[in-house]
């Protein structure tokens, strides 16, 4: 369900993004009155919940399959695995301030942040199916386990779950909103800046 409506939603906020881009001042007053209506009344998703939410299960969804995923890679490779914690730690310190600044971005209605948000949560979603696999098959590495793989795949869900829901894409409506509002205080003071020459 989230791949079928994903892109649906995300090609329609390309577009508005593109619109943002090239439109005039009373292009973007249009577009901000529409956005309006999209992101609704004030409520919850206003203050970002959605995607915190989908940001913080990814994560997690991400950070428990590491041992399992670093323990192969350091056997295959003949690195001693006393070293392992050291890719773990800086793995997750990249895979979290990615998710970050991705989240910042995404809070200034920057579309590609979207993108890569979707994305991210994509790849999450694969590594927990995969880690679930290796758990059903038994692979005797260290963090491989039944209960740890359902709880990614739970993680996992609930990520998917949030990015899916109309809440989120309110978020998102909310977040190109004002965005256009910036643009449209910009070309304000740019216009009166010219007039006063």
């Amino acid at each position: 369900m989230p791949i079928k409506i994903c892109p649906r939603r995300l090609h329609d906020y390309i577009d508005v993004d593109q619109q943002i881009k090239q439109a005039d001042y009373p292009q973007l007053e249009k577009l901000k009155n529409q956005l309006a209506e999209q992101m609704g009344q004030p409520g919850w998703h206003y203050s970002g919940l959605p995607a915190i939410i989908s940001v913080f299960c990814v994560v997690v969804s991400f950070a428990i399959p590491q041992l399992a995923l670093w323990s192969i890679i350091f056997d295959l490779a003949a690195i001693p695995r006393h070293k392992v914690f050291v890719a773990i730690t800086a793995t997750a310190l990249l895979f979290a301030g990615i998710n970050a600044i991705t989240l910042f971005l995404l809070s200034k209605g920057v579309i590609s942040a979207l993108k890569v948000l979707i994305g991210l949560t994509l790849v999450a979603a694969v590594g927990a199916i995969i880690y679930l696999l290796a758990a059903i098959t038994d692979i005797p590495y260290p963090g491989v386990t039944f209960p740890g793989a359902l709880i990614c795949i739970l993680f996992a869900v609930v990520s998917l779950m949030s990015l899916n829901s109309n809440a989120f894409w309110k978020m998102v409506s909310y977040c190109l909103h004002n965005r256009v509002w910036r643009k449209m205080m910009f070309l304000h003071i740019s216009f009166d800046k010219t007039r006063k020459r």
